[in-house]
């Protein structure tokens, strides 16, 4: 292949450039273009042949200018709305939220409906071709950074003979990630996994673009349509971490785990997950018919569904920490037998919730404070979060069944008016009732068609996945009508024909449970824990302050400061890091309401209300801080109230005291 004196200084300027700022991609630019790979240059027309064929089948230059001219026209983005005020979740955000807002009266700034800026922190690119589309798309969405996926690395080779990578690099301060790859979930995770350190709220909106077609590039850009919700699921609130630290704390210091976290030995038999979802309905007839050879693991809301149609579950799992979770298991466990079934939960189950079941399997929530607070050296139930479909597979696969049957495992419905089962507390309890589900989105159902759903749903769905790639020895079908689960094979229980069946349940689970790792809290936590939280959590807020002021003065770039402010977690030591997750979620959700205003706000009030939004940072941390170290004295409160015989009489633990047996099993 000929390439002029100029391209060739080029290619060998850009070589060294790639060398130096992303030397992972060396093994890709150092090998020579495929021998049905040419470039076509005549009169003026530039363009690259493939097995004989014109990849643009027209001049690439004008090609891209005229790409870029229609995407401005109408620009592929994903956007995330300031979060919906919930008073009974998070009280301290709307706190924050009112003092922010009071800031912004004094000054009588208001923002605009429409938006007056498309700035933008983080871009995706998808398709490097010969890459003269890739500083126009950075002009014009005045990025910080830029990801750019490519599946065909002869494309970025190509691209160094004909453009001058240095001044995107020298444009976004070296800001650039070059991913090669053919896997769509590869991809996406690497995709996610560059921006996870940053601030996600300043992605408030993303800006992406595809720059050709192909069979492998169409399945990773799809891919990344189909999950880019991620990023904005499941942020965490400040408050919310609060009553998990709170249940987290109690549940340690009145019981004796037994601990369902590590990975047990296969098991024979067929364990069935069972969840609430619409499609229940119609298998309640063949788990009535096979409920004594089969071991069911009842999620959340299915345990009422089960229990009217005489249903008793060997295993019930639950992960909600709220408080009203008590008002619903109460009734079930004195208006039914119990006894046999064990409860799996979570550390930052309701104190009184988990005593409800004679036997307990705890496991510890992933990406939580409390879990980083008092729980960092035990493993995780992985692939647990955000449903209780999910939380009840994960404990499933660990205990060790290898073949697992979905049932009422919907994420989702076929009809947007049925959200649950029959019998569920959804038609019983009246707050319950009340509640308003959405389904703004569809996927391809399980057996066909469509379902509708909603992110939180769709996250479900691509955790099961990952939850079944980890396990990837078990044989897992899904009898559910509902949406389609990626490793999961939709079969209907009518042609599943014969099951593994069990013999001896009730030893199984017994032998399950006794064999299962304990751990006796008293001796772990300390009689300083209380003191010594507050006294940590003053260091992490200094730290934190230190750091926010640091990046107000370096980045004046409205966009960069708030990234700054997620990615100084970063920089937190050990052990203060622990405190994280706590206020992460927290500095995430303001930030996209800042970037909502910001994108909004006049040109000539700018300046006034990025000053605001950098000072407001220092009321945050305050606000924040004064709020935990009062937190964590209202617990230390309570724990005489859970557990007396641990305290003497002037209120000061005995750390010595161990718990009895009564207790341990109460």
């Amino acid at each position: 292949m000929n390439f002029s004196k100029e391209q060739k200084s080029l290619f060998k300027k850009n070589m060294k450039l790639f060398k130096k700022k992303i030397p992972s991609i060396s093994e890709y630019i150092e090998k020579k273009i495929p021998a049905n790979v040419e470039i076509y240059d005549v009169d003026g027309v530039l363009d690259v042949v493939i097995n004989g064929s014109r990849f643009y089948g027209a001049d690439a230059r004008l090609f891209a200018h005229q790409q870029i001219e229609n995407y401005l026209v109408s620009p592929s983005m994903v956007e995330g709305f300031p979060p919906e005020a919930d008073e009974a979740r998070t009280p301290t955000h709307l706190e924050l939220q009112k003092r922010l807002n009071a800031m912004f009266r004094r000054r009588n700034l208001f923002a605009v409906a429409d938006r007056q800026r498309i700035d933008s922190s983080t871009v995706f690119l998808f398709g490097i071709g010969l890459g003269f589309h890739i500083y126009p798309f950075i002009a014009h969405t005045r990025c910080r950074d830029i990801v750019i996926s490519e599946t065909e690395p002869v494309f970025l080779v190509l691209s160094m003979y004909f453009t001058d990578w240095t001044e995107i690099f020298k444009t976004l301060q070296d800001r650039v990630a070059i991913v090669i790859s053919t896997d769509p979930n590869g991809t996406f995770g690497i995709l996610r996994s560059h921006v996870h350190y940053k601030n996600p709220g300043v992605l408030q909106t993303i800006f992406h673009m595809r720059h050709y077609k192909s069979e492998i590039m169409d399945a990773v850009y799809e891919k990344f349509q189909e999950k880019a919700y991620l990023i904005f699921d499941g942020l965490g609130f400040y408050d919310d971490e609060k009553t998990m630290t709170r249940n987290t704390v109690l549940n340690l210091y009145m019981d004796r785990w037994k601990f369902c976290g590590d990975v047990q030995k296969p098991l024979k038999g067929t364990a069935v997950v069972v969840g609430a979802g619409p499609s229940l309905n119609k298998d309640i007839d063949w788990l009535i018919q096979n409920k004594e050879d089969i071991i069911i693991f009842s999620g959340g809301s299915a345990l009422q569904s089960l229990l009217s149609n005489g249903i008793i579950p060997d295993f019930h799992v639950e992960i909600e920490n709220i408080a009203l979770n008590y008002e619903l298991l109460e009734p079930l466990t004195r208006g039914y037998d119990l006894s046999k079934t064990v409860l799996i939960c979570s550390s930052t189950m309701d104190v009184r919730s988990a005593r409800l079941f004679n036997r307990r399997l705890w496991f510890i929530r992933e990406g939580v404070m409390a879990s980083s607070l008092f729980c960092n050296d035990l493993p995780m139930l992985s692939w647990q979060n955000p449903t209780v479909v999910n939380t009840a597979a994960s404990a499933c696969m660990h205990l060790g069944f290898r073949h697992v049957i979905f049932v009422g495992a919907d994420f989702g419905t076929v009809d947007p008016n049925v959200h649950h089962s029959k019998g569920t507390s959804y038609e019983t309890h009246d707050e319950l009732k009340i509640v308003d589900f959405k389904f703004p989105e569809v996927v391809s159902g399980n057996f066909g068609g469509k379902v509708h759903t909603n992110v939180h749903l769709k996250n479900g769905i691509n955790t099961l996945s990952l939850l079944m790639a980890q396990f990837r020895s078990v044989r897992a079908f899904n009898a559910s009508e509902g949406a389609r689960v990626e490793k999961v094979t939709p079969t209907r229980l009518s042609r599943i024909g014969s099951i593994d069946k069990i013999s001896g349940k009730e030893l199984l689970i017994e032998n399950l449970y006794s064999i299962s790792r304990d751990i006796d809290w008293i001796e772990r936590v300390g009689a300083d824990l209380f003191e010594k939280l507050k006294e940590d959590f003053g260091i992490y807020i200094k730290i934190l302050k230190k750091e926010f002021s640091a990046g107000s003065k370096k980045n004046k770039d409205i966009i960069l400061f708030l990234r700054s402010l997620h990615e100084a977690l970063d920089r937190v030591p050990a052990p203060y890091s622990k405190f994280n997750p706590g206020i992460s979620g927290s500095i995430t959700t303001k930030t996209i309401v800042l970037m909502y205003w910001w994108r909004r706000i006049p040109e000539d009030r700018l300046p006034e209300f990025e000053g605001i939004v950098r000072r407001f940072w220092t009321v945050f941390l305050r606000v924040i801080e004064k709020d935990f170290i009062r937190f964590v004295d209202q617990v230390r409160q309570e724990l005489p109230l859970v557990r007396p015989e641990l305290f003497d009489d002037k209120g000061s633990l005995i750390v010595e005291a161990k718990p009895s047996v009564q207790n341990a099993e109460r």
